[in-house]
């Protein structure tokens, strides 16, 4: 599952149908992620982690993508 957190739109809870979610994201460049990201139902969802990466020491070329 990929969340991204999108101008207007509130970014919901991790479904319960997951077992365990970790969160990698990152808050420079044209698409942020979201920094915590929170279980719809922590007795079913174990959050591993919410982990911030960045890619300045591997620089992504985002021009191969559309």
């Amino acid at each position: 599952m990929v969340t991204i957190n999108k101008p207007g739109r509130k970014v919901s809870a991790i479904p319960d149908n997951l077992a365990r979610a970790i969160n990698f994201y990152h808050t420079r460049g044209p698409l942020h992620g979201v920094p915590i990201i929170v279980a719809a139902n922590p007795a079913q969802t174990r959050m591993i982690g919410n982990i911030l990466r960045t890619y300045e020491d591997r620089p992504i070329n985002r021009h191969t993508y559309s």
